[in-house]
């Protein structure tokens, strides 16, 4: 069992540079066209796709205080956003589902040429980093042994 006091590699405290730099991608965004809601809902359903627990728990709270209801954060925590988002919402977390698995570019060719129909070129690319980020962070929880039960809610 791993606990937030003995991480396995302690990646977001050996190198606080780095985790700051990964972190300034997140922090940007503030200033951009994309709501935070919407950035919170992808950066969910990515955490969901990567079973990254700490990351999903973390975003579900984020995702909460966006105005996301409980039915939708299920669904994206299920990694099955259906039909109940608006088709832009969609568009966004199609795009996030083929850049999350890389596994056929054909695929990410049309989930972009779908975006593309309802997001704007920087929007566009503040969705891509963020998704790119989302899946940084991922993948460092999960290799330093984060689970959903290390995550505290601020107050």
């Amino acid at each position: 069992m791993t606990d937030l006091a003995s991480p396995r590699i302690g990646v977001f405290t050996n190198w606080p540079e780095g985790r700051a730099a990964l972190a300034s991608v997140g922090s940007t965004t503030g200033s951009q066209s994309v709501s935070p809601r919407l950035l919170e809902i992808v950066r969910l359903y990515c955490s969901a796709l990567n079973s990254c627990g700490f990351c999903v728990a973390m975003h579900s709270a984020l995702s909460s205080s966006q105005g996301v209801s409980e039915a939708e954060i299920d669904a994206l925590k299920r990694a099955d956003p259906s039909q109940r988002f608006s088709a832009r919402t969609l568009a966004a977390l199609v795009l996030a589902k083929k850049m999350t698995g890389l596994d056929d570019s054909n695929e990410l060719s049309h989930a972009v040429a779908e975006a593309k129909k309802h997001f704007d070129a920087q929007e566009l690319s503040v969705i891509c980093f963020q998704i790119a980020a989302i899946n940084a962070w991922n993948r460092l929880a999960i290799a330093d042994g984060l689970e959903a039960k290390h995550f505290k809610p601020s107050k």
